[in-house]
């Protein structure tokens, strides 16, 4: 298992549209955590369960995956991809010195490869 908590974490929304909202372009900022277990990954900004998915899950292997600099992991999904009458982009990007760690784990589960 690899974790981090009290970590920066921001979440980016592009064409955010869902029930009685619109958003071309909205970012939010929060203190979070996140964590890789052998059968989960989830995430966590400000208390709030940002992303919560069994590494078997069909969901999982479209979030695609990515790092800026050495201590960046982002990952980039469909807003329809957990919220079914959500559409848009949503990213979230965090800041770990544990990013390639992380990414060593990710890379063995995810199918989208990292950009």
């Amino acid at each position: 298992m690899v974790q981090d908590e009290g970590v920066p974490v921001w979440v980016t929304y592009t064409e955010l549209r869902l029930p009685g909202r619109y958003y071309s372009w909205k970012r939010t900022w929060y203190s979070g955590a996140l964590a890789l277990t052998r059968e989960r990954f989830i995430a966590f900004g400000y208390g709030k369960k940002l992303v919560d998915v069994r590494l078997d899950d069909p969901r999982f292997k479209q979030i695609e995956w990515s790092t800026g600099r050495a201590d960046e992991l982002w990952a980039s999904f469909g807003a329809s991809l957990f919220h079914l009458d959500w559409s848009g982009r949503i990213e979230i990007s965090f800041s770990t010195p544990l990013t390639p760690l992380f990414l060593a784990r990710l890379s063995r589960y995810s199918q989208t490869g990292f950009l």
